[in-house]
């Protein structure tokens, strides 16, 4: 096996954009059979100072994290 210029080869996060974050929280909380995690919405933009292309943004986010042991699933 060929050595990551990361040093190793675990993975301990796997994130994914979706389009609605209540529809796939249920759909990924059915299908690990596991309780649904809470849904975080980023901060405004006063505190997160958040630029798209170089340019300010009020943008903010909707996370959900499933704890899945070694293993988070961020949506």
């Amino acid at each position: 096996m060929t050595s990551s210029s990361l040093g190793n080869n675990k993975v301990m996060q796997v994130g994914m954009v979706v389009e609605n974050i209540d529809e796939a929280v249920q759909a990924w909380s059915r299908l690990l059979g596991v309780e649904p995690p809470s849904i975080a919405i980023t901060d405004t933009f006063d505190i997160s100072n958040a630029h798209y292309q170089d340019k300010p943004t009020p943008a903010q986010a909707k996370l959900a994290f499933f704890d899945l042991g070694q293993i988070t699933l961020e949506l």
